[in-house]
């Protein structure tokens, strides 16, 4: 079945992952109009030109359901998370500023944070003794979260946790990737 437009925009969280190339994760939830729908997705838009406020838009869709289904309003989640060069995101010096994320009776906006993205004026290795710790790089505070570390190719449970950090371990015990649901 097609995917369409979900009812309403509840949330939108950005969280910028300073990886090398660096990554942006879209988080966003909604809300359907009964149970039963499936697989949440933002789908960019395509621009012939640019949008002069620098924000990029996308649709959030899911499935709806294919039978009977119980007339209530029920969460769903959407995630994406895509490599971004924010400087250059537009094109030569025009950078992403946020994201704008729609459904059928709404729409939500979220912009980037300046302070922290991922431009490479910090020193290597970061001083992560120095005042202010982690934070002070612009990244989160994960004191807390639940932890959850696996190695590339273990069965995961497919459940969606915000409180939970999860770190996935590649070859030689390094970190491959690092997630949060």
């Amino acid at each position: 079945m097609k995917a369409i437009r979900v009812l309403t925009v509840t949330d939108v969280r950005l969280q910028i992952l300073k990886s090398n190339p660096p990554r942006l994760v879209i988080l966003a939830d909604g809300q359907v109009p009964t149970t039963g729908w499936c697989c949440g997705e933002l789908l960019a838009w395509r621009y012939i030109v640019p949008p002069a406020d620098g924000i990029q838009d996308f649709d959030f869709v899911a499935v709806p359901p294919a039978g009977r289904a119980l007339q209530v309003v029920t969460p769903i989640h959407a995630e994406l998370d895509q490599e971004v060069d924010f400087a250059s995101f537009w094109g030569p010096d025009r950078p992403l500023r946020g994201v704008r994320i729609h459904a059928r009776e709404d729409s939500k906006m979220a912009l980037l944070d300046a302070e922290a993205l991922p431009f490479s004026d910090h020193p290597v290795p970061w001083p992560w003794g120095k005042a202010g710790g982690a934070s002070a790089f612009g990244l989160p505070d994960l004191t807390g979260m639940l932890l959850r570390a696996y190695h590339t190719g273990d069965v995961l449970t497919d459940d969606y946790r915000r409180d939970r950090v999860n770190i996935e371990l590649g070859l030689n015990q390094r970190i491959a990737k690092v997630w949060f649901g």
